[in-house]
């Protein structure tokens, strides 16, 4: 939101003059910027003074506010720029600014600044209509609804846009095939349901009893575009890659799927000729070889010309039996009828007659592809709506929009919150989606909407289900006596309070060993040790190893585009498959790369020039000491050596520990929202907490405080223990 008065108060007072001479609204010579803002928050919000500036507009002027009230008041000042001129800041003060740049404005665009009609929002980068006054501007034409598709689409193109829908459907819903094959019956109506050709059994209980959805899901299989990803079927890494592709280069990619079959695939869907020939492509070749010098109009003509043509389906027959002649002429008219057809290579007349169309042409080879036209884009107008252009959509629009957004009966997609979440957890990542949504809108998207995305990928992470072993204790000191040492330490994952912490269940049987060491008498063991059922193929942890590479791989989404996602159907099922110690260790190790990643993005010194001085240990320790008993949080000033700054914390401490002679606080820091670990010889000015300070410095944990937790116990900031290194030899 921003309101007219909020947009001035953050306008220059040189600017604000002008807008007020602009607009004829009288304002004291020696003004104060506050005044300014009164003065101009009840004159340009006034109907009258604001309807009589419109009908001083003139046509340009005009198409740049409708361009923004159709977006709901909001555009990039880049869009802008492109469509309709840009605006020069005023700076009266630079001695190369324009000293009345009202008098030879350069755009529609630098007119409008300069009437206070609309503002820069320097933060986004957007221009900016406010929200008070957008209600009381001229209704521009919005962009109608979707029309009905009412044009058939050509059969190649259509065979794409089926295609691109089931594919879509897969990445939403975690499908299980039947049988390890076959599409479910909801699947199947939610797909005939949309599909560019209505299905000829539209309540087929069965993928069995269809026929041109039965050949597209071959297609998808044929072509890379779909596999089983643990327990569900899901597209591959290629999906993106073809429906990124031009038209051409994705009917191609069919065509070549269809006229290179393997046997067992064939086979297993149950096309033209499965039970009568041992390999259906030599059926397949000597079709195609008869098409370019025969009328396919009549199919039993055809099939009987290539027959006496063309002895090659006869030596590849199972069996002889007697009637094979009309078996194989058949198999022939099926293949005409059934895969050709549906794939785009044939089409039927008016009549019913079968002819080339200039696709099947192009691909045996007798013409150059038709020309395709790319489709008009969608209409991005408020709250992340997006209108079709009318007709079928562009399949990578089609699958990105269904991944990521909701769709209305009338056919119009909105990004939710809901649905972008969503698609984050199924394992796409903000900057691809963002990318893709830009591509196919009429529009890119404003600094707002690209923050609202941000904020809802930032949610998508706040609330998470693990599977976890704890270590419960009534008496806080059993925990802090085993993290006295490293080699207790490193079977702490993380800590949840002074009496609780996240231990690794693939080394219970070392913790149990070692607390009964510690205490003299064995922990009561309440986790089960028997784990899921493995994977014999992957051996012992190759499970869990699988799904630390597919998690860290997701995870890079965050930093970088990625050319492709992982599934999340994979990684619960590689999630399923491992052992819980072996899982746990894995989350641990993603979590340290993250950290470590972070750390390096944020240039935080590996090694800092210099360590300042801090305050006495020995009189810091009681501090602490008297803190822990009596459950307080502490205020301090930390010097943070990854990156040389001192910064104030507040922090819950959770327990003290000494590792190579060096105390560190474990506690919950306000500021990073997380546990840390502090070295206590770089605290300042350790004192109680006072209520209140300190909450404002609240925001991401990569502050340069060390997180706690973890096999190698890396932290964030810069400090780590090095392995191999004497304890306390490596921090920085």
């Amino acid at each position: 939101m921003a309101t007219l008065r909020q947009l001035l108060a953050t306008t220059s007072r040189q600017l604000l003059v002008v807008v007020a001479r602009q607009r004829r609204v009288p304002f004291p010579r020696d003004a104060a910027k506050a005044t300014l803002v009164d003065l101009l928050a009840r004159a340009l919000a006034e109907p009258e003074s604001l309807h009589a500036t419109l009908a001083g507009l003139s046509q340009a002027e005009r198409a740049v506010l409708d361009d923004l009230a159709i977006a709901g008041g909001r555009l990039p000042r880049y869009h802008v720029a492109r469509r309709h001129g840009d605006l020069r800041p005023y700076r009266p003060w630079q001695p190369a600014a324009p000293s009345q740049p009202w008098q030879d404005p350069i755009s529609p665009t630098e007119r409008l600044y300069l009437l206070g009609l609309i503002f820069w929002d320097r933060p986004t980068g957007d221009l900016v209509v406010p929200d008070d006054v957008l209600p009381l501007l001229p209704t521009p034409a919005h962009p109608p609804p979707p029309a009905p598709a009412t044009a058939p689409l050509e059969p190649a193109l259509a065979a794409a846009h089926d295609l691109a829908l089931l594919l879509a459907l897969l990445e939403v819903d975690d499908v299980r095939p039947r049988h390890g094959r076959w599409l479910t019956p909801r699947l199947l109506s939610a797909w005939g349901e949309r599909a560019a050709i209505p299905p000829t059994h539209p309540r087929a209980q069965g993928e069995q009893r269809t026929g041109r959805r039965r050949f597209l899901h071959y297609l998808a299989e044929a072509a890379g575009l779909v596999a089983p990803a643990g327990l569900c079927l899901k597209p591959t890494p290629a999906t993106w890659h073809w429906l990124a592709a031009d038209t051409p280069a994705r009917l191609n990619g069919l065509w070549q799927a269809f006229a290179s079959p393997t046997t067992a695939r064939w086979c297993a869907y149950r096309l033209p000729g499965y039970t009568l020939l041992r390999h259906p492509a030599v059926l397949i070749e000597a079709t195609l070889r008869a098409l370019p010098g025969h009328d396919p109009r009549d199919p039993a003509a055809f099939a009987a010309a290539l027959l006496a043509r063309d002895p090659a389906p006869y030596t590849d027959l199972q069996s002889r039996p007697p009637n094979a002649e009309e078996l194989l002429t058949e198999a022939v008219v099926d293949l005409l009828s059934g895969p050709l057809a549906w794939l785009g290579a044939l089409a039927p007349d008016k009549a019913g007659r079968l002819s080339l169309t200039p696709w099947g042409a192009a691909w045996l080879g007798l013409c150059e592809p038709p020309a395709v036209l790319p489709p008009p884009p969608f209409a991005l107008g408020p709250d992340l709506t997006f209108t079709p252009p009318g007709g079928y959509p562009d399949p990578l629009a089609l699958a990105t929009l269904e991944t990521c957004a909701e769709r209305a009966p009338d056919g119009r997609y909105q990004v939710t919150p809901g649905s972008f979440v969503g698609a984050l957890h199924r394992g796409h990542a903000l900057p691809d989606l963002a990318a893709r949504l830009e591509r196919l809108a009429d529009r890119p998207l404003t600094g707002q909407e690209r923050a609202m995305l941000t904020g809802w990928a930032e949610v998508a992470e706040r609330t998470v289900i693990r599977r976890l072993a704890v270590l419960e204790t009534a008496d806080p000191d059993v925990i802090a006596r085993l993290t006295q040492a490293r080699r207790g330490r490193r079977l702490v994952l993380r800590t949840l309070s002074r009496r609780a912490v996240v231990v690794d269940e693939g080394r219970l049987s070392l913790l149990v060993r070692r607390l009964a060491e510690q205490e003299g008498i064995p922990p009561h063991v309440e986790v089960s040790s028997a784990g899921p059922p493995s994977d014999p193929a992957l051996g012992r942890g190759g499970a869990a190893h699988l799904w630390l590479a597919a998690r860290l791989y997701q995870c890079l989404g965050q930093f970088i585009r990625l050319p492709t996602h992982v599934p999340q159907a994979l990684l619960e099922h590689l999630a399923a498959l491992a052992e819980p110690g072996d899982l746990v260790a894995a989350e641990a190790a993603v979590e340290q790369a993250l950290t470590a990643l972070r750390d390096a993005l944020a240039g935080r010194a590996a090694f800092p020039a210099w360590v300042e001085p801090g305050l006495d240990v020995e009189e810091t320790l009681p501090l602490i000491q008297q803190a822990l008993e009596e459950g307080y949080a502490l205020e301090m000033d930390y010097y943070t050596a990854g990156r040389e700054e001192l910064t104030h914390r507040i922090v819950e401490p959770l327990r003290l520990e000494e590792r190579g002679g060096v105390a560190y606080l474990v506690g919950f820091c306000h500021r990073a929202q997380a546990e840390r670990v502090f070295r206590v010889d770089r605290m300042r000015a350790v004192v109680k907490e006072q209520g209140g300070r300190g909450e404002e410095e609240q925001g991401s944990g990569g502050e340069g405080e060390q997180g706690s937790g973890g096999a190698g116990e890396q932290r964030s900031g810069g400090e780590e223990e090095q392995g191999g290194r004497g304890e306390g030899e490596g921090e920085r």
